[in-house]
């Protein structure tokens, strides 16, 4: 395969994240990424800089670019199930986890 034919494929969700099933098949979308950066920002306070939306986007803005999907493309399972994180307190440290369509997308530590 060349390298344009690579170029046209959509960055999935199973390139980037260790899930599986319809939701690794699926192209990130812009509009998921878009969820998940609320969310982000509703539970957190704040985007983490590299945490799942910033990773979601910079994947939906390939993917738009290479007109893969549309601006206002968003994958069912973000649409039927949303985006989940949660958030819990162990010695000092928020530990967050982030999934949609209950697939975790990934975890990380903060200070608090």
């Amino acid at each position: 395969m060349n390298k344009k034919e690579e170029e046209e494929k959509p960055i999935k969700y199973g390139d980037v994240f260790n899930v599986s099933g319809e939701l690794a098949a699926k192209p990130i979308a812009p509009q998921d990424a878009a969820t998940v950066e609320a969310a982000e920002k509703s539970v957190l306070g704040w985007i983490p800089k590299s945490g799942m939306a910033a990773v979601m986007k910079s994947a939906a803005d390939h993917n738009e670019h290479h007109g893969l999907v549309r601006h206002d493309d968003i994958t069912d399972a973000v649409k039927d199930s949303g985006t989940e994180i949660a958030e819990t307190t162990v010695v000092g440290h928020r530990l967050i986890s982030e999934s949609i369509g209950g697939q975790l997308l990934g975890r990380f530590a903060m200070d608090e």
